[in-house]
């Protein structure tokens, strides 16, 4: 038999299983941002829940993390499929890669072939020059070596007109660095008179000149010669 207390304890059980969903449904109302309950209606669902504000907080901030987390564990499916795509992609990337280095290698092959036999060629080639050059006839060593002798002396000697140039060439500039200066008008002091002229200059820059062109018609000559030296 059902007594009265029976009753009321059952009423209370079930008001108090009703205040305890109300909560969490508030709970997760907050959590989510979506809750539109009133101040005295959350009033009276703490009350009849037993909850304070501090409980309400906590649990609201602790529902929101975890809707966060149960947001980003749905995302798992379309990540790994992510991953999977982009693994695919360079996996194709590589195929490619390599069939260009295959394709490369077909094609470089051979040119590295003929560059080595070319090279040997070349060796040959020096081979062959050193060979007639000290096999040549007495007279036209001894022809060469005058040549050579002569392209030698008027090396020296446009080394020797280049020097004199460069001396004049500097004796000059500072004597026009000076005048242009005018710093000797400051104190009344005389200018200097130019320790080279501009004919002297001029001078030394043709006989430079004339130097390097009586040095490249020796070489030709000599180059001329040991090519008809070696055709013989």
């Amino acid at each position: 038999m059902v007594t009265t207390i029976d009753q009321i304890a059952e009423t209370l059980r079930s008001r108090k299983e009703t205040a305890i969903a109300a909560y969490y449904q508030l709970v997760i109302d907050l959590g989510n941002e979506s809750s539109k309950a009133k101040p005295e209606t959350i009033e009276q669902i703490l009350r009849d829940s037993g909850k304070s504000i501090e409980d309400l907080d906590a649990d609201a901030r602790r529902s929101k993390r975890r809707s966060e987390d149960r947001a980003t564990i749905e995302t798992e499916q379309e990540t790994k499929k992510q991953i999977a795509s982009a693994r695919a992609a360079i996996e194709a990337a590589n195929e490619e890669l390599e069939e260009a280095k295959r394709a490369r290698n077909e094609k470089v092959y051979p040119l590295t072939v003929q560059i080595s036999e070319a090279e040997s060629q070349l060796n040959a080639i020096a081979t062959a020059k050193a060979t007639l050059l000290s096999t040549m006839w007495q007279e036209d060593q001894e022809r060469l070596k005058s040549l050579n002798w002569q392209v030698e002396r008027l090396h020296r000697e446009l080394t020797a007109a280049k020097s004199k140039m460069v001396a004049l060439r500097s004796r000059t500039e500072v004597d026009r660095d000076a005048v242009r200066s005018n710093w000797w008008l400051k104190d009344g002091i005389e200018p200097t008179k130019p320790s080279a002229t501009t004919m002297q200059l001029a001078a030394a820059e043709e006989r430079v000149t004339d130097a390097q062109r009586a040095l490249d018609a020796a070489i030709d000559a000599m180059e001329t010669f040991r090519a008809e030296a070696m055709a013989r």
